[in-house]
């Protein structure tokens, strides 16, 4: 049970950390030329996204802590961590460098993904709090007349 655990919430955070190393190991040459305004942004900014949600995912099932809003920043934080790696790595791949705003949208992007989660975690549990509360016309707590 669990190993079946540790797969469910740590694959994910770690198959998009692959994702991300593995496109950062592209060469220049050897990346499409798409022209689009702000692409390469806009790529960084969705690839965090997902990794700042799942590692609140994973913090959130990982860990004892019950404080949602230290969960949300320490995922900020290790997502952005992650991307001054990312970029750090890019200067060993032929063609490719640090940029500060690839930086700022990853930094970005991991915001608005660990904000997303911690946003949908909270609906989730309110809603499913609503549909297990019994009904209090049942109990005789409101009058039908």
């Amino acid at each position: 049970m669990r190993i079946k655990r540790i797969i469910r919430y740590w694959s994910p955070v770690a198959f998009q950390a692959g994702v991300i190393f593995y496109l950062s190991s592209i060469p220049q040459d050897d990346l499409p030329h798409i022209e689009f305004f702000m692409l390469d942004k806009i790529v960084h900014f969705f690839l965090y996204l997902a990794l700042g949600l799942f590692i609140v995912r994973l913090l959130v099932n990982f860990t004892q802590w019950r404080h949602r809003r230290r969960i949300v920043w320490i995922a900020i934080a290790i997502a952005s961590f992650y991307g001054i790696a990312d970029e750090f790595h890019q200067i060993f791949t032929p063609g490719r460098g640090v940029e500060f705003g690839d930086f700022l949208a990853d930094c970005i992007g991991a915001t608005v993904g660990a904000h997303l989660i911690d946003v949908y975690l909270k609906l989730r549990k309110k809603w499913t709090t609503r549909q297990n509360l019994p009904d209090r016309a049942a109990r005789g707590n409101i009058s039908r007349g």
